[in-house]
């Protein structure tokens, strides 16, 4: 007769060691994995702010090919424009008259620069991009009410190294609304040149540090484009740009201002075109 005999064993449990290791594992995983998935949602969020630049960019070429090649004015006040901005007329810009190509008021938000701190206030007038106005619309009456023109397709000599639209502050970057009083220019949606001394009557503030920007209560970081001329440092410490052939990257802020005397924290007032055959922002003289 045989028998079979049943072994029952005891379950070995971890000892204090044993968790404590691999505890210490997870941990290193944990420390390896998580730059890397920050750097990744950081280059989601870069591929998202040139998508945005890029159709921008595509929306602005769509409006001047139906208004006989004119680029879309900065601002204007009129008194059929959609906001009520103080003064005897309304007040519009490039991202309402940009708007019905584009249906989506949600990219003029840049995704490197986060939500608005102000929501109560729509983000097609505090747009997180800025125009490169003293080439595609420059103004040709400096008297209040500020009075800009679009300018023609045809001025723009070298269409694939001209800036459309770049990355800019806004007013979470700011201690308030910054304007220039009753009728006049109010600071926003605007991308500064490297260069303004030679255009004092067109552009508002130069790439020295705070330049005569009129925001006082800018944050004095290159987030803030603080040495940019509000024109704001996004991924890896580069600028995001569009160009008038449709194009867009990142570029270092040295690029962005090629052709010029431009230094990181030069004095007010300094800044010279010292190369325009490669300088990024063609100026339009007033009145062309």
């Amino acid at each position: 007769m045989s028998s079979t005999t049943i072994r029952r064993g005891r379950a070995s449990a971890f000892t204090l060691i044993e968790l404590l290791v691999v505890i210490a594992i997870i941990a290193i995983l944990a420390a390896i994995l998580f730059p890397v998935f920050a750097q990744a949602r950081q280059a989601a969020r870069g591929a998202a702010s040139i998508s945005n630049l890029k159709q921008l960019t595509l929306g602005v070429l769509m409006y001047e090919q139906d208004y006989d090649s004119q680029y879309p004015m900065f601002q204007s006040w009129q008194m059929d424009a959609p906001v009520s901005w103080g003064g005897p007329t309304n007040w519009t810009m490039w991202t309402f008259t940009t708007a019905p190509y584009l249906k989506n008021s949600q990219i003029f938000a840049d995704p490197l620069y986060g939500p608005s701190s102000l929501p109560s206030w729509n983000q097609s007038v505090y747009p997180d991009y800025g125009y490169n106005y003293t080439t595609l619309s420059p103004t040709f009456v400096t008297t209040s009410p500020w009075q800009f023109q679009g300018t023609s397709e045809a001025t723009i000599l070298a269409p694939a190294a001209t800036v459309m639209f770049t990355g800019r502050w806004d007013e979470k970057e700011a201690k308030g609304n910054c304007y220039y009083g009753p009728s006049t220019l109010v600071d926003v949606g605007n991308a500064e040149a490297p260069d303004c001394t030679t255009i004092p009557s067109e552009c508002w503030t130069d790439w020295s540090p705070g330049g005569n920007n009129a925001c006082v209560g800018l944050q004095q970081t290159e987030v803030a484009g603080w040495f940019t001329g509000g024109d704001s440092v996004r991924k890896s410490n580069n600028m995001n740009y569009s160009f008038v052939d449709g194009h867009a990257k990142f570029m270092q802020p040295g690029q962005g201002a090629a052709g010029s005397s431009w230094y990181l924290g030069i004095p007010n007032g300094t800044i010279k075109i010292t190369n325009p055959s490669i300088y990024l922002w063609q100026v339009i003289p007033t009145g062309v």
